[in-house]
C-alpha cells in the first residue's frame, strides 16, 4: 500500500488498515483520525502535522524513526506500539493510552505529554504461596452436611496437603535465609556507596578523567542561554535548509538529540524539500540546575517556518508560530551541549 492508495481509501469511508505497510510513505498532514492501524509498519514514515485522534496503533505498529512532529495523537491507542526514534516534538497526546510493551523514544515522559498506562491483571504482581485448598465437598456430602451441619475437610495428613505444605515451608525458609543476607551485607552497600538510577530517565554522559568540572559551576546566566537557543537555530536551520549542512548540529547537539535531527534532515532531504526558518523572539523563562552538569531550561521561541518542494512553498505546511519549549542540557568536554529538546503544549 502506499499513500495514494490509503488517501484512496480513506475517502472512501475506509478505516481498516490491518498490518498495512507505509515505511518511508509521506503522509504530512492527512487527515486518518478514527483509522485502525494494528500491526501497520510506518517505520520511517514523514507524518508530521497528521490529524490521527483516536488511531488504533496496537498490536505492535511499527513507528520507529517516524517523523510524528506537530501530530494530534489524543486518545489513540499506543499499547506495544514501537515508537522508538520517533521525533515527537509538539505531537499531542492528551487521553493516548499505552502500556508496559509501549517503546517510546529515550528521554521522552510519555505522561507530561497528557498519555495515560492502561493497566492489565498481567501488569499486577503475582499472589506469592497461594494456601492450597483445605475443604472438598461432593453432592452427597452437601446434603449430608444440610442435615448434620457437618464439613468433611481433607485430612492434613492426605499427600496433595503435605506436599503443597512442605514447599510452602521450604520457600519460608528460602525466603528467610535472603532476608537476613540482605541485612547483614547492607554494610557492603554503604560502603561501596553505589548510586543507581531510573532506566526511564535521559542518559547522562559520565565525566571523563581529565575534565576537572567543578563541582558547584557558576549559574547559568540568561544571556547564556539564549546564545545557546541561538546556536540550536542556526543549526537547524542549516541542516533543514536547501544545503542540508548537518555539520552544525553537532556543535550545538548530543545524543539522542542529535540523531533525531539528523534522521529529520535526512528525511527531508529524500523528499526533495526544504524548510526555511525565521526566528523572531528568544524569551528565557527559567533556567533550573538539575546538577553540576546538567541543566533544564523553559523559553518561549517565536519563527517564521517555511515548506518547499521542488522550489515551490507549500501553504498548508507553512506557519508562524510562538511556543514554548524545553531543552535540557548537559556539559561536555568544557562546552553545553543540548541533549533533549521538546515543544510544550
Amino acid at each position: 500500500m502506499d499513500s495514494k492508495e490509503l488517501k484512496r481509501r480513506y475517502g472512501q469511508g475506509d478505516r481498516s488498515f490491518h498490518k498495512a505497510q507505509l515505511q518511508n510513505a509521506n503522509l504530512t498532514w492527512l487527515t486518518l483520525s478514527d483509522a485502525d492501524f494494528t500491526a501497520a509498519n510506518f517505520q520511517n514514515a514523514n507524518l508530521s502535522g497528521a490529524a490521527l485522534k483516536a488511531v488504533n496503533f496496537s498490536g505492535g505498529a511499527n513507528l520507529a524513526f517516524a517523523n510524528l512532529s506537530r501530530v494530534d495523537l489524543s486518545k489513540a491507542n499506543l499499547c506495544g506500539a514501537n515508537l522508538e526514534g520517533a521525533n515527537l516534538d509538539g505531537a499531542k497526546l492528551s487521553g493516548a493510552v499505552y502500556d508496559l510493551q509501549t517503546q517510546f523514544p529515550r528521554g521522552f515522559d510519555p505522561k507530561t505529554s497528557g498519555a495515560r498506562r492502561q493497566t492489565s491483571p498481567s501488569d499486577s504482581e503475582p499472589e506469592l504461596n497461594p494456601l492450597p485448598p483445605t475443604a472438598a465437598t461432593t453432592e452427597d456430602e452437601d446434603q449430608a452436611s444440610d442435615e448434620s451441619s457437618q464439613t468433611s475437610f481433607i485430612h492434613p495428613s492426605s499427600p496433595k496437603v503435605s506436599q503443597n505444605f512442605s514447599l510452602m515451608m521450604l520457600g519460608w525458609v528460602v525466603l528467610g535465609a535472603v532476608l537476613s543476607g540482605l541485612i547483614l551485607d547492607f554494610s557492603f552497600f554503604k560502603e561501596a556507596d553505589l548510586k543507581f538510577s531510573d532506566p526511564r530517565s535521559p542518559a547522562i554522559p559520565e565525566l571523563k578523567t581529565g575534565e576537572n568540572f567543578s563541582s558547584s559551576p557558576k549559574e547559568m546566566t540568561e544571556t547564556e542561554a539564549i546564545s545557546i537557543i541561538q546556536q540550536w537555530n542556526v543549526a537547524k536551520a542549516a541542516a533543514m535548509g536547501p544545503q542540508h549542512d548537518t555539520a552544525k548540529l553537532y556543535d550545538v547537539l548530543t545524543l539522542p538529540a542529535l540523531a533525531q535531527w539528523q534522521y529529520s534532515a535526512d528525511q527531508v532531504k529524500q523528499l526533495g524539500g526544504h524548510w526555511i526558518y525565521t526566528p523572531h523572539q528568544v524569551l528565557v523563562q527559567t533556567i533550573s540546575t538539575i546538577s553540576p552538569n546538567q541543566i533544564l531550561l523553559k523559553a518561549t521561541i517565536g519563527e517564521s517556518a517555511q515548506y518547499y518542494e521542488k522550489g515551490k512553498v507549500i501553504a498548508d505546511q507553512s506557519s508562524t508560530d510562538t511556543y514554548p519549549m524545553e531543552f535540557t542540557l548537559v556539559r561536555q568536554n568544557q562546552r553545553w551541549l543540548i541533549q533533549d529538546l521538546r515543544i510544550l503544549r
